[in-house]
């Protein structure tokens, strides 16, 4: 997304190294709802969508095709609930895991990888909050875990049809308390799921089509 831009843009490396600790310290909370007391987040019931991978102009990147990761990177950020750091760890992993199985031993490929993950630890989080935003939406208490639901067994009903009302059900007991999580999984089960509207790593949108 966009935010990557002044991520790789970083120069100053002791300011780099505060940002993250303060980015791990759990200073960066998604906070949706935070305009409307009274009322809790729950996943809206749109499309997670990306941009691909961001890179200034003036910066000499090599491309390694993470574009991939980069669109599994941006939905986690739309995934209601998630955390930030379990977003960064997620693309941490693929993209390592990507170096490994397409360049196998190549040191380049891990030492961009590795920029690509400090840049977002450090300055990925008015993004994530912003992308927090566009994939919950705020209601009373007393619906969200119908609403939850409803969201979920939609999902199911679009990417996978043999899911059972029973199996869903299991799924969100499995995850309750977790839904970013579960739904930060279901996107990367199910990549058809996210709406690729660029590979410019600069086209924004502020809301996903209807599931």
């Amino acid at each position: 997304m966009a935010f990557r831009v002044a991520a790789l843009m970083a120069a100053a490396v002791c300011s780099m190294q505060v940002s993250i600790a303060a980015a791990q310290g759990g200073q960066c909370p998604a906070q949706p709802c935070a305009d409307q007391p009274g009322k809790v987040a729950v996943p809206k019931n749109t499309r997670p969508w990306s941009n691909g991978c961001s890179v200034p102009p003036f910066i000499q990147m090599p491309d390694f095709s993470f574009e991939k990761c980069c669109d599994n990177h941006d939905s986690c950020y739309m995934s209601c609930g998630v955390s930030k750091d379990e977003c960064e760890k997620s693309f941490g992993s693929c993209l390592k895991k990507h170096c490994k199985a397409k360049y196998p031993g190549n040191e380049e490929c891990i030492s961009t990888a590795n920029t690509y993950v400090m840049g977002v630890t450090a300055f990925g989080c008015n993004g994530y909050q912003e992308s927090q935003v566009i994939g919950c939406e705020c209601v009373a208490p007393a619906k969200a875990e119908e609403h939850t639901e409803k969201v979920v067994t939609n999902f199911f009903a679009k990417y996978n049809k043999t899911k059972t009302p029973e199996e869903v059900s299991a799924a969100l007991a499995q995850y309750k308390g977790k839904v970013g999580t579960m739904l930060n999984r279901l996107y990367r089960k199910y990549p058809e799921a996210i709406e690729i509207i660029s590979r410019d790593g600069q086209a924004q949108k502020r809301r996903g089509e209807e599931l």
